[in-house]
């Protein structure tokens, strides 16, 4: 392990940074020294005193120069590196594109000076991003975002029908000046498509697979689609300009976490749309820059188009929307009226079933009448942990599914502080429930920890034609599935979505295997007390809570990990191909639809696998439809 001369931090590494990705040894052999004045091929005379007469150890820095009223970014390459890239350089020279600075060349004892010519008035383009966090900021944040997306696809396309690719990427490496957008970091050398060179200085927080495994067949303009995408994901998770916290992409095998761990209130639509971009096969990415931009902007106006349907009720409150005349029949109205219908199942599963287990799942769904048209649905959704010394899973989600349905389906919920008032309340409630009948039902014994007391996950939303009100606690899930796309709503409650959230370090994180599986939320969440006794724990037993806007076509499937979880049982996009090709059945079709597939998965127990493979399944869906 070396320390970087350029960012000071430890690497693995002894030849380039794991961090900066610098060169860490770099041999600066050469004269001692440079003079403070530079004369270029066209005559141009440049003032490099800013290196203080020492060949700089970065060829990839620069300094800024100015002569005749024109501006110019100045690299010194010492003659070491020079005898490296000078056949790159030479061919970048020879590069004639509006999108790159026409660049001369100095040749001084061995060593070399590129000079790079700066646009009239460039300025470079700014990439904070708002903050969205609230609901009323997130139309402006997106639009900046496919604003400033456009600009870099506007280079990048250039750059694409030239044959070439940005593979040495960087955001904030683009000026805007009066005739248009330059690149200002392939002033020594460009990339072709179809190839890798023998040497690149990358950026870990943007490269794609295909270029840190040295993959030259695969890099095209679908690499730059990655790029882009990468950096609408940042953007969006509010971590430019860095990216992700440790080593990079390459250090957790390009498994980017779901953009709503970082912006739990990001509209639906957005989230596909840059996770089809950030696909770890080329094939399976938009194929050009210009189709993810398209792609990116639809999903934008799909989703603020969502909200805006809404009424603009900023999830304040629930009234229903006004029915709109659709057309004249036989000389009276039809109005086109949305129903939400819902079923819900839930099965033990081949594999426990085999085993003699019972399901530790639960679910209820209630019906609310209010004074309005609509008709509101209180679902109740909830997976008990299995691992329980103190009780069990199966009582913990009957207890939590039985108090929460009692205390929610008597409460005005008609506002978003009201529910999320009431839910909190309810949820604490139901916790100390657990804790208390698990406690009751046996002397705790003295090696008896927290983890040990029975708990469960819970969903807990209210749904109608108009939207869905969510709370979530634990890593049960729901999912919104949309004509082609299907996202999760909910964010896990588990302790590695709590960490990555908090900006930890990826790689880190799943360097701690199961434990970073665990529920850091659940009710029946306890924790120890002085005398040896447990309390229910507040913080943890406290949900996350989200309000959606519903149209039609939607459905909603909320649901334990026995149906989706990805690599094990159903993935997403399994989801949103079972109910796109069902999507004429009802609410029960399809629910059972699902949870067969899963249950297909399982495999029952064998001598290979005494226990079997499998779960208990719950699945309830919430489909909304059109009614004449």
């Amino acid at each position: 392990m070396v320390v970087c001369p350029a960012c000071a931090l430890e690497s693995l590494d002894e030849e380039f940074c794991d961090h900066c990705n610098r060169e860490i040894c770099s041999d600066t052999i050469g004269v001692a020294s440079i003079p403070s004045c530079l004369t270029f091929e066209s005559g141009i005379q440049l003032d490099c005193s800013g290196w203080n007469q020492q060949w700089p150890s970065d060829p990839y820095d620069w300094l800024e120069a100015a002569a005749n009223g024109r501006r110019f970014r100045l690299h010194g390459i010492n003659p070491k590196d020079w005898r490296d890239v000078a056949d790159d350089v030479e061919r970048r020279r020879d590069v004639r594109l509006g999108v790159l600075s026409q660049i001369q060349i100095a040749a001084l004892d061995g060593g070399a000076f590129v000079a790079a010519e700066a646009m009239p008035g460039a300025r470079r383009t700014s990439q904070e991003s708002v903050p969205a966090r609230d609901e009323e900021a997130w139309p402006v944040s997106l639009d900046l975002l496919v604003d400033h997306c456009a600009k870099l696809v506007a280079a990048m396309a250039e750059l694409h029908e030239a044959g070439y690719v940005w593979l040495n990427f960087d955001p904030n490496a683009i000026q805007l000046g009066e005739a248009g957008s330059q690149i200002t970091n392939l002033d020594l050398a460009v990339y072709q498509k179809g190839s890798c060179p023998p040497s690149l200085r990358i950026s870990p927080a943007y490269s794609p697979p295909e270029v840190c495994n040295f993959i030259g067949e695969n890099i095209g303009p679908a690499t730059d689609v990655f790029h882009l995408a990468m950096f609408a994901y940042y953007w969006l998770a509010g971590l430019l300009p860095g990216g992700f916290p440790g080593r990079g992409l390459q250090a957790f095998d390009f498994a980017v976490p779901p953009l709503r761990i970082y912006r739990p209130g990001i509209y639906p639509h957005v989230t596909p749309a840059i996770e089809r971009g950030l696909a770890r096969d080329p094939e399976k990415r938009p194929a050009t820059v210009g189709v993810f931009l398209a792609e990116l902007r639809e999903a934008v106006d799909l989703a603020k188009s969502r909200y805006e349907r809404d009424g603009g009720r900023d999830c304040n409150d629930h009234r229903p929307r006004v029915l709109k005349w659709r057309m004249w029949l036989g000389g009276r109205k039809v109005t086109e009226k949305p129903v939400c219908s819902i079923f819900g199942v839930t099965r033990t599963g081949r594999a426990k079933t085999a085993q003699g287990v019972q399901n530790q799942d639960s679910f209820r769904i209630e019906m609310m009448n209010h004074w309005f048209s609509t008709t509101r649905h209180l679902v109740l959704v909830a997976d008990g942990v299995s691992n329980a010394r103190a009780g069990s899973g199966e009582l913990a989600s009957q207890i939590a599914c039985q108090l929460l349905g009692d205390e929610l389906k008597k409460k005005d919920l008609a506002s978003r502080s009201k529910f999320e008032s009431a839910v909190t309340e309810a949820c604490l409630k139901a916790s100390s429930a657990i804790v208390s009948r698990a406690l009751s039902a046996q002397s705790p014994a003295s090696d008896l920890k927290d983890s040990d007391v029975m708990s469960t996950t819970a969903i807990i939303a209210v749904v109608d034609t108009d939207g869905l009100w969510l709370a979530n606690i634990g890593d049960s899930r729901v999912y919104l599935v949309s004509g082609t796309s299907v996202e999760q709503l909910t964010v896990d409650g588990d302790v590695r979505c709590s960490l990555l959230a908090s900006r930890g370090a990826p790689e880190e994180i799943d360097g701690m295997g199961n434990y970073a599986k665990s529920l850091r939320y659940c009710l029946g969440a306890a924790k120890a007390t002085a005398d040896g006794g447990f309390v229910p724990d507040e913080e943890r037993s406290t949900p996350a809570f989200g309000y959606w806007p519903l149209q039609l076509g939607d459905v909603v499937v909320l649901c334990t990990d026995g149906l989706v979880d990805e690599g094990v049982f159903l993935d997403p996009v399994d989801l949103q191909r079972v109910v796109a090709e069902n999507i004429g059945d009802s609410s029960q079709m399809l629910a059972e639809r699902l949870v067969n597939k899963a249950d297909s998965l399982q495999r029952e127990p064998s001598a290979k696998e005494p226990y079997g493979f499998g779960d208990n399944i719950t699945c309830v869906v919430a489909k909304i439809a059109a009614e004449c």
